[in-house]
C-alpha cells in the first residue's frame, strides 16, 4: 500500500516535471483559495482569479519547501498578497465620474463636470 503524496510531494514532483502533479495541487486547492479570497474581497468574479494568479506565481518564483513550510501556508499568503493588492488598488480608483449627476446633492441633480466649470467663457472660446 503507498502512501498519499503530501501537497509539498506533489509541488516537488511537479517541478521535476509531473505536470499531472500541479493538475492535483490545483483542483485540491482552488476552491479552498476561492473562498479565502471571497471572504476578502466581497466580489465573487475577483475572488475566482485569485488561484489563476497565485498558482502561476508559485510557478515563476517556486518556493523552498525543504524548510517546513507547508504549501498551502505559501499558496495562502500568495493569495492574500493578492488580495491586499486589489483592496489597495480599489481605493484608488475610487471617484465620481465627471458625468454622473448626483440627486439631493447641493448641484441639484447636475453633473459633476457642469458644477466645476467656470463661470468664465469656455477655453476653446477664448482660443479663438
Amino acid at each position: 500500500m503507498s502512501a498519499v503524496p503530501t501537497d509539498n510531494d506533489l509541488f516537488a514532483m511537479y517541478l521535476a516535471g509531473d505536470a499531472e502533479a500541479f493538475r492535483t495541487l490545483f483542483r485540491h486547492h482552488a476552491r479552498g483559495l476561492v473562498n479565502f479570497a471571497y471572504r476578502m474581497l466581497g466580489d465573487g468574479a475577483l475572488a475566482e482569479e485569485v488561484p489563476q494568479e497565485a498558482f502561476p506565481r508559485l510557478v515563476r518564483s517556486p518556493p523552498d519547501l525543504t524548510r517546513g513550510t507547508k504549501f498551502s501556508t505559501y499558496l495562502y499568503s500568495v493569495g492574500r498578497n493578492l488580495c491586499i493588492d486589489e483592496i489597495r488598488k480599489r481605493r484608488v480608483r475610487r471617484h465620481t465620474s465627471l458625468q454622473e449627476g448626483r440627486e439631493g446633492a447641493e448641484g441639484g441633480g447636475r453633473p459633476l463636470e457642469d458644477r466645476l466649470a467656470g463661470d468664465g467663457p469656455a477655453p476653446e472660446d477664448e482660443a479663438v
